[in-house]
């Protein structure tokens, strides 16, 4: 039986009733999901390919999911991706689709589909197709390398797909191809790296384990050979009176077409808001692209926000209580965001902002436990009263700060400090992070 994306001629569609609040807080969960690749790490999986003996070779997205839901996926574990399209896009909820009940849900949908349908009505079900839904994101620094996060699918469609982290020197061996056709159709080398779900920030029940794939090599590059689809989705204000009165809409692209296509499918979103919408103003939950905005209505939790600050946890604890009245429970863990350092804050040695701006450099290009450490090292300056330290903090500051950082002037600034505060020494942990940070 073939995909139902492939039995429309075009794939798109919605709800014209609420999205139940279950469905809701597991959509919430993936949204929050995608912070996870904020701060990427190659992790202790990263070891030379010529070391790793057992490799194991995937043909296809279902197979992949399968084992991958089936916990066979270790961390570490060296795969190869045989004959994948790489796309810009990677799944909103990677793995999702593979579940038995988004299964269901699409059996389901068939049985609303015409000979010639151009649009599935989901409202009619009281569901959403799990797993459908795609998103575009900017580039990370993984370990001081810039990378990309890339989207592999053996099928052409990108929600199906598993997402891969391409260091820069990889990607820019193919990124013409994709640019030009959409994918490129590739052999993908690389190691599994699993997101624990003690790092995501909403927890739900409905939680499917975060994979993804460090490649460290690419072979047989070529033109992509099937149809490529692309999915975007959008939830929405419905109702004045509940933040959960969400209605959802999908609708498909070719990225084979060049921008136009996705301008296409966005404005069909649109449309599809005015129309279904009760609202004069409807409030986008979020939308799925960090690289452009093309929505101008409001949206709670843009994603080049999410990706760059994290979410509002305000905004995001408003609707813990909200679902709570329903009866359905969100954990969420606290956030800390570039602006939260609670003992430096009126100090008068030590500027909080310029400390805001290196705290959000190293998160960036090394990860979060280091940037925590800087805020451990700003926090104890502050209390030493040093006036000498903290102006050889601030030059150090200065200098992460610059687009391409002076590891020896770093290191001589490190040095100094540590001279001038000699309490430095008793926190080793933070030592060792800022270390790892000067070379």
């Amino acid at each position: 039986m073939p995909d139902l994306e492939r039995s429309m001629r075009f794939f798109r569609g919605g709800n014209d009733r609420h999205v139940a609040p279950e469905d809701l807080a597991t959509m919430l969960g993936d949204l929050f999901g995608t912070l996870l690749y904020r701060n990427l790490s190659a992790g202790p999986q990263n070891i030379p390919p010529s070391t790793q003996r057992s490799i194991k070779t995937y043909r296809d997205n279902q197979q992949y999911w399968s084992e991958a839901l089936a916990g066979q996926h270790y961390e570490g574990m060296r795969v190869v991706l045989s004959a994948f399209h790489l796309m810009e896009w990677l799944p909103a909820a990677p793995g999702r689709y593979f579940t038995e009940d988004a299964a269901r849900h699409r059996d389901m949908a068939r049985d609303f589909m015409g000979p010639h349908s151009e649009y599935l009505p989901l409202g009619k079900l009281e569901m959403v197709l799990g797993g459908i839904g795609s998103i575009r994101l900017g580039s990370r620094h993984v370990e001081g390398e810039r990378s990309h996060l890339l989207g592999a699918t053996s099928t052409g469609i990108s929600h199906q797909g598993v997402p891969v982290v391409l260091p820069e020197s990889l990607y820019l061996d193919l990124i013409e191809l994709i640019r030009e056709e959409g994918a490129a159709l590739v052999d993908v080398a690389g190691s599994v790296r699993m997101f624990p779900s003690s790092a995501e920030v909403v927890q739900y029940d409905g939680r499917i384990p975060r994979f993804c794939v460090f490649a460290d090599g690419l072979e047989h590059i070529r033109k992509p050979e099937q149809r490529l689809l692309t999915t975007v989705a959008v939830l929405f204000q419905g109702q004045a009176d509940s933040s959960l009165s969400k209605l959802w809409s999908f609708c498909s692209f070719s990225p084979s077409m060049g921008s136009e296509a996705l301008h296409t499918a966005v404005e069909w979103l649109k449309e599809y808001i005015e129309r279904h919408s009760q609202l004069p103003q409807p409030v986008i939950l979020s939308d799925f692209d960090e690289l452009h905005r093309h929505f101008a209505e409001p949206i709670e939790f843009p994603i080049r926000t999410l990706m760059s600050h994290g979410p509002d946890m305000g905004q995001l604890n408003s609707y813990v209580a909200e679902f709570q009245r329903y009866g359905v429970h969100l954990h969420v863990k606290e956030f800390v965001v570039g602006d939260v350092f609670k003992e430096i804050e009126g100090s008068t040695i030590v500027n909080k902002a310029q400390v805001e701006r290196s705290f959000n450099v190293v998160r960036e290009r090394f990860d979060d436990d280091s940037a925590q450490a800087l805020v451990r090292l700003a926090e104890h300056v502050a209390s030493s009263g040093s006036r000498e330290a903290a102006e050889l903090f601030a030059v150090f500051n200065e200098e992460l700060d610059r687009a391409e950082p002076r590891q020896n002037v770093l290191r001589r600034l490190w040095n100094g400090l540590t001279d001038a505060l000699p309490s430095i020494s008793g926190m080793a942990d933070v030592a060792a992070k800022v270390t790892n940070i000067v070379g």
